[in-house]
């Protein structure tokens, strides 16, 4: 099946029906989380390459402490090509195109890099954008460059290969980047039951991300910050509960759109509206425990967010309906009394009727 390209300011998108379509530049490196070695299609691929290096994907990837061993091992197994000809290739999630993004940004001072994501959530937003992270002393994302792909190559039957719990886990990220774009996009992936009901839907998703970053791709004027939907709570849930991090994304989007509505951005029946297409997707009783178990160390974990502006304020993502994102500066102690509020209501089944 021949798919359309898509071509932005920095990167160029190509979708694919098969991993062995894709034709490999000479003097590359393949960055590989190697459990997809356990699909053929994949380990047909990896022929492909003279250069390979296998990585354990998640979180622990990412830990700046290792990043020298792991330079080494790539530094060695690279130090016969020409240097500025070589081009990094990451096949993997989300923390695999990190690791192998920063990789990129800061060996020979930056080399190309392709993103090929096996999973719907760098297939909708990792590997767009040109963030690259590292993690630091247990908190997400302390380190990073900002290194766009020149290309992000988008595979059906990679994505595939993905079991249904893993599509699930990735859900509240496509629910943001839709809700961001529109309310028709919100409204036509809210409806989406099974993995295979995505791709046709990718390329939507896919510009609805670009149409924030080609407005600031480097994160300048600010506007790109409403990519943070959802993060603000959602990566204090993600690293004090380790879940995974679309889900961490649905439940910190939860707080957002009750926050929205608590301050009177956000009509009351769009907010319970909207509420209640969230809930589908959510388990009551596990937020409950989760928002319980939360709402004393919350602040803690805001402050070694990115999103601190200042000493005792952080850029908080709100919303009016779907596509009006906005930021506003929120004191950490109100936001402290906002999230307690928010679990009593919880409590009180005002939120889950």
């Amino acid at each position: 099946m021949n798919y359309r390209d898509l071509s932005y300011k920095q990167t160029i998108v190509k979708l694919y029906s098969k991993l062995s379509e894709i034709t490999v530049s000479q003097n590359s490196i393949l960055i590989l989380d190697r459990a997809l070695l356990k699909h053929r299609p994949v380990k047909s691929f990896t022929k492909k390459f003279e250069m390979i290096y296998s990585v354990q994907a998640g979180e622990s990837l990412k830990d700046f402490s290792k990043l020298p061993s792991h330079l080494n091992n790539i530094l060695g197994i690279t130090k016969k090509t020409v240097k500025k000809d070589l081009t990094v290739y990451s096949l993997g999630g989300g923390s695999t195109s990190d690791f192998a993004g920063f990789v990129a940004s800061i060996i020979h001072r930056g080399v190309s890099v392709i993103h090929i994501p096996s999973t719907w959530i760098a297939a909708v937003d990792s590997a767009h954008g040109g963030k690259t992270a590292m993690n630091l002393l247990g908190y997400k994302n302390q380190i990073g460059t900002f290194w766009y792909a020149s290309r992000v190559l988008l595979c059906r039957d990679l994505l595939m290969t993905q079991d249904e719990q893993l599509f699930k886990d990735s859900f509240g990220e496509l629910l943001k980047v839709a809700f961001l774009e529109n309310e028709n996009l919100f409204q036509k992936i809210c409806k989406v039951k099974k993995s295979k009901e995505i791709f046709p839907l990718l390329t939507k998703l896919v510009n609805a991300k670009y149409k924030v970053l080609q407005k600031d791709p480097f994160e300048k004027k600010g506007y790109r910050k409403i990519l943070n939907l959802g993060h603000t709570v959602g990566h204090a849930y993600e690293a004090k509960f380790k879940i995974p991090h679309g889900k961490a994304v649905l439940l910190g989007m939860h707080f957002a759109i009750w926050l929205s509505q608590h301050l009177d951005f956000m009509a009351k029946d769009y907010g319970y509206k909207t509420t209640e297409k969230l809930n589908r997707y959510i388990n009551k009783d596990e937020l409950l425990f989760f928002s319980n178990s939360l709402k004393q160390s919350l602040i803690d974990y805001i402050l070694f967010d990115k999103k601190m502006n200042t000493k005792n304020k952080v850029s908080f993502v709100l919303v009016k309906k779907a596509g009006t994102a906005f930021y506003k500066d929120v004191k950490l102690n109100e936001l402290d009394r906002y999230f307690k509020l928010y679990h009593q209501q919880l409590i009180s089944h005002e939120l889950f009727l």
